[in-house]
């Protein structure tokens, strides 16, 4: 598969749609989820957290109150949101393969921006860059939303949402075009109206698909003791606007 067309504009020149295709509302009863599975699979007391890809820092809103929180993005953009959502927490723009912060963490988590690692060789050097920024017995946390042994061809969603005089549409398809290599892609269509009138957007992200054998497989590899759960979204995560669906998604807890 050809990934010269993996636009992502959704973290870029679209950013500021972002409150409406996954709006703060969303990540409250979710994240906080997260932190207690994270302190309760902890060997250690947390205190200092790393989230690399932490986009427009929605999930930062809740970790900042359990956590002394570092966030990381690629994105300009999102960081530019995150700052201005989460003025306490010190963000960096960068790659999470390769940022180096020269501090360690008791907790890193990745959330859901794994899903943007789309060969394996991305994969090892993110997790040998995680396993550098733990402390001793510290902790991984991230998800997988889609794997080899979840993945369904052609699925698609559409969902809406609305903010003052903004509404927004979106469809959302899921497709592996080459089963043989290890990405897929996301197309997404925007519909977006402000004051009524209509603005249409196209989207593609190209993502990793790997077996959830494979990724174990790596993160051992680096040194990690791994556990693989199962997580299933609250219905608070979908928003008033969209139904909740029945996905399960692959849930990896790492420790050092």
């Amino acid at each position: 598969m050809k990934n010269d067309n993996n636009q992502r504009r959704l973290y870029d020149d679209l950013s500021h749609l972002w409150h409406l295709v996954s709006p703060l509302d969303d990540y409250l009863e979710e994240t906080e989820l997260f932190c207690e599975l994270m302190k309760s699979e902890s060997k250690i007391p947390l205190k200092d957290l790393l989230h690399l890809g932490c986009g427009r820092g929605h999930n930062d809103y809740i970790f900042k109150n359990h956590f002394n929180v570092t966030g990381v993005d690629l994105s300009s953009a999102m960081l530019k949101w995150a700052k201005k959502l989460n003025p306490e927490v010190d963000y960096h723009q960068g790659d999470m393969r390769t940022v180096k912060l020269n501090k360690k963490f008791d907790a890193v988590t990745a959330v859901d921006s794994v899903d943007y690692l789309i060969t394996k060789n991305d994969l090892q050097k993110l997790f040998q860059n995680v396993f550098d920024h733990l402390n001793p017995d510290g902790i991984f946390m991230f998800i997988l939303e889609s794997t080899r042994d979840s993945f369904r061809q052609d699925d698609s969603i559409v969902y809406s949402n609305s903010s003052g005089d903004e509404w927004l549409t979106v469809f959302e398809n899921r497709f592996d075009p080459d089963k043989t290599d290890t990405e897929y892609e996301i197309t997404f269509v925007y519909l977006y109206r402000q004051k009524g009138v209509l603005e249409i957007f196209t989207d593609r992200h190209l993502c990793g698909l790997y077996s959830e054998a494979e990724v174990k497989k790596l993160l051992t590899a680096v040194g990690f003791q791994v556990k693989i759960t199962y997580y299933h979204p609250p219905e608070s995560a979908f928003g008033n606007a969209k139904t909740p669906n029945k996905e399960t998604f692959s849930l990896f807890l790492s420790t050092k």
